[in-house]
């Protein structure tokens, strides 16, 4: 029944969700990486259940060292420290993820941004809260039920969706490795930046990484309440951003002034007396300048108001 040398990963048929789709992705690139080639199995019956080399979401048994991954025996298959209990994708990427991602660090950042979310969405735990009613985040398994085939679809179609969507997972996880390392490396630069700057209370970054990039890493850096940037859109142009309170939270530190707010070109200007101040986003946490001078006055402005 079994394929040539390939290694057969199995798991459930019929409908799916996000953590055994990516459980599979993540055991693809894993498998990739090392070389070998590799079959995927949907199936409930127990014979060919037994005789996978990776069993993930299926099965009644957690046993990492026999490469088996399912949680929905008794008891689970255990919880995180915070609490978070594992599915699929968390018991694959404990084993897995460091090997995948290359680093210890970034596997554990990505188990925190990506594999809690999921397995605790697939074990009915809620990690947030709305703010706004009615209102909410769209989630990787509201991406997951928008592909589901309808209710009458038989085990083939459910196969080839699980598939695609394992692609995708594919690409998410590899783009995430990619952001995440990149990441790792903006923050020791943000630090070392921090420990030799004379005024903490903002950061004048001469490399292009990104708004979003420099604000997270300034994230444990209570002290740090502006990021000084050049822009990527214009080599003309300077940033300032605001940074922000939390990882959770879009609310800055400490906003710009009000009376800047929304404000462009001359009467940005007038307003804050910064002759190149082009631009203050009407959410007071962004502002632009044409030169690196003018964009520490805006921010040394900004500390002042």
């Amino acid at each position: 029944m079994f394929w040539n040398n390939n290694k057969i990963l199995v798991t459930h048929n019929g409908g799916f969700h996000s953590d055994d789709i990516f459980a599979c992705a993540t055991l693809q690139l894993y498998l990739e990486k090392i070389g070998e080639d590799y079959e995927v199995v949907r199936t409930r019956d127990e014979d060919m259940i037994s005789k996978g080399d990776f069993v993930f979401d299926v099965g009644g048994i957690f046993d990492e060292d026999k490469n088996r991954f399912d949680h929905h025996q008794k008891g689970g298959a255990g919880m995180r420290e915070n609490a978070v209990p594992y599915a699929a994708f968390g018991l694959v990427w404990k084993k897995f993820g460091e090997e995948v991602s290359g680093s210890f660090e970034v596997a554990k950042e990505i188990d925190r941004k990506l594999a809690q979310p999921v397995d605790a969405n697939d074990n009915g735990v809620d990690v947030y809260t709305s703010k706004i009613e009615g209102v909410s985040p769209i989630t990787f398994q509201d991406i997951v039920g928008l592909y589901y085939p309808t209710e009458d679809a038989g085990d083939v179609a459910y196969d080839r969706v699980f598939t695609e969507l394992v692609l995708l997972a594919k690409r998410i996880l590899q783009k995430t490795i990619l952001k995440t390392n990149r990441q790792s490396e903006v923050n020791l630069y943000m630090k070392n930046l921090y420990e030799h700057s004379s005024d903490k209370r903002f950061l004048v970054v001469e490399k292009q990484y990104g708004r979003y990039a420099v604000t997270v890493g300034v994230l444990d850096l209570p002290e740090v309440l502006y990021v000084v940037y050049p822009s990527s859109k214009s080599k003309s142009e300077w940033n300032i951003v605001a940074t922000r309170k939390s990882i959770e939270s879009m609310e800055s530190k400490k906003p710009f002034p009000e009376s800047w707010a929304g404000l462009s070109g001359s009467d940005l200007q007038k307003v804050s007396g910064v002759l190149t101040a082009k631009f203050c986003h009407n959410g007071r946490f962004l502002c632009v300048s044409e030169n690196m001078e003018d964009a520490i006055g805006l921010a040394n402005l900004a500390l002042k108001g």
